[in-house]
């Protein structure tokens, strides 16, 4: 015998679907912003790699937080340097680790990006390719949560707000 909810056990299992489709849906939706993410953060890397250029910058303040990442903390720098072509930038980058080396001589090696000079990251420290190996599960869990969040949508839309009408109504129907 079926379980019954207030005597509607079709209506059960579909208000079940669609609870299990807006998860899914929320979590494609966080999949997904999170390579994009990751996905810019390696174009950053890779506009460095292929024509950054490396100068001294002047650091205005340094900020650390022991619990702010892994490994050895967070530290956020206020910087500022002159580019190649004499433009001034003041930019605010981070990197793991404390901030020794910049509070003793306030200067830090910078990577800039000379097409964007506000595309700036401390040498050496930079994103490049670094955690490439779970953007492929990143992508295939996305696009599978993405065709589970399709086909569940192509399933359930038409029949959802029928069934809750016709409840509203006082039709009846068959229970599969």
């Amino acid at each position: 015998m079926p379980a019954i909810w207030f005597g509607r056990p079709l209506l059960l299992l579909r208000l079940t679907a669609v609870g299990c489709f807006m998860i899914l849906v929320v979590l494609t939706m966080s999949v997904l912003f999170g390579v994009a993410r990751d996905m810019r953060r390696l174009a950053v890397g890779r506009a460095l790699d292929s024509r950054g250029l490396t100068t001294m910058a002047e650091v205005g303040s340094a900020t650390y937080d022991p619990d702010g990442g892994d490994p050895d903390g967070w530290t956020i720098d206020h910087v500022r340097f002159t580019t190649q072509s004499g433009e001034i930038v003041s930019a605010v980058i981070g990197h793991h680790g404390p901030p020794t080396a910049e509070l003793q001589t306030h200067r830090l090696a910078v990577v800039y990006d000379p097409v964007r000079p506000a595309v700036v990251e401390p040498a050496g420290k930079y994103p490049g390719d670094a955690g490439s190996e779970g953007r492929l599960i990143q992508v295939v869990l996305g696009t599978l949560l993405a065709v589970g969040a399709i086909a569940g949508m192509v399933i359930l839309t038409p029949r959802v707000p029928s069934l809750l009408l016709d409840q509203a109504l006082g039709r009846h129907h068959r229970d599969d």
